[in-house]
């Protein structure tokens, strides 16, 4: 989960907390990777160990929230369409079909909002 802020600079700041599906600290417990690795050590199916390894990997960076996405968890805060927002950041105007890490936003990371 990663937090972004949106500055309108006409006094009013919003927090919006985004989906981040490789987030390094969502790992499976010490207990299920050990109890896993056991039943993969017993298994006689070759193809079972196979899908344990798989799911004992840790996740990978691949965050789908895109800004349009952004721009709907903003939309619903301020009451306002999505349409009529813009993100940016300084000259940078974010398209929405482009993911956030595509832009490399981060958690904390200050945007610019504006209103068309």
């Amino acid at each position: 989960m990663i937090e972004v802020v949106l500055n309108d600079r006409l006094g009013k700041k919003i927090r919006v907390k985004c989906k981040c599906v490789g987030d390094p600290r969502v790992v499976a417990p010490p207990r299920a990777i050990a109890r896993s690795r056991a039943a993969a050590r017993r298994s006689t199916n070759h193809s079972f160990p196979r899908l344990i390894r798989s799911s004992l990997l840790p996740p990978t960076r691949s965050e789908d929230d895109t800004i349009g996405d952004l721009k709907k968890l903003v939309a619903a805060q301020t009451g306002t369409r999505p349409e009529k927002l813009r993100i940016q950041k300084w000259y940078n105007i974010y398209k929405d079909h482009i993911t956030l890490e595509d832009y490399e936003i981060h958690d904390g990371m200050g945007l610019e909002l504006y209103y068309n």
